[in-house]
């Protein structure tokens, strides 16, 4: 074979080899393609999901809290039996807090547990008697008995966290306390979020809401 030949074969092969790249790079390129949408295919289901699931929470907390608007929990009394009578909780809180309750004012009440001094879970037939006996709840100051809304899962998440920043806020800081579930620390306002948020951004845990320590008697709590 002469060196005309052999010029030839060696174009054709590289041609041969041009266009085998060329098809294998738009066979990439069409996987990456269908790829790159299937993803964004994938991220958009997602997103619906997620919005989908938020909302799904918010309807569930609505439905909670509205479950719960009418309800106490008490810490601290001993029961004399396993059933919890209307009659009972009502000579215990009228004692405790000089209300007049009857057993009208009850739908329910229940103990949470099975040992004598578990908390109780008391139901209000109306909200506005339900607030009366929060009301109330300062003459109970020198006693073991204390009395708590009925908070659902995100409430007391919410006022653990609320609680927890305050502590550490109060090493640091004078004029915190907190009101309507939000931590005021020096004028400024911080929602559970804004505090989640703070946490995670500071290293070791520790919450800097930027200005020097005071002594722990001057913070409120409402």
């Amino acid at each position: 074979m002469n060196d005309s030949s052999n010029a030839i074969t060696n174009q054709l092969i590289y041609e041969e080899i041009l266009k085998n790249r060329t098809e294998l790079k738009n066979t990439i390129d069409a996987s990456e393609t269908r790829l790159l949408q299937k993803i964004e295919e994938l991220n958009k289901r997602l997103n619906t999901l997620e919005k989908e699931n938020l909302n799904l929470k918010t309807k569930i907390e609505i439905l909670e809290t509205r479950d719960k608007r009418n309800n106490i929990i008490i810490f601290g009394i001993n029961k004399p039996e396993d059933t919890i009578s209307p009659q009972f909780i009502c000579q215990k809180l009228n004692h405790l807090l000089d209300t007049d309750l009857t057993e009208l004012d009850l739908n329910n009440a229940y103990s949470l547990g099975n040992s004598e001094n578990s908390p109780i879970k008391v139901e209000f037939v109306r909200y506005l008697t339900k607030n009366t006996v929060l009301q109330n709840c300062h003459k109970l100051k020198g006693t073991d008995i204390s009395i708590s809304r009925d908070l659902t899962f995100q409430q007391r998440r919410e006022n653990k966290t609320l609680r927890k920043h305050l502590q550490l806020a109060r090493q640091r800081e004078d004029a915190c306390y907190i009101k309507n579930n939000k931590l005021y620390v020096n004028g400024k306002t911080y929602t559970p979020q804004d505090l989640e948020e703070i946490y995670d951004r500071v290293n070791g845990g520790n919450c800097d809401f930027g200005v020097s320590a005071i002594p722990a008697n001057k913070i409120k709590i409402y």
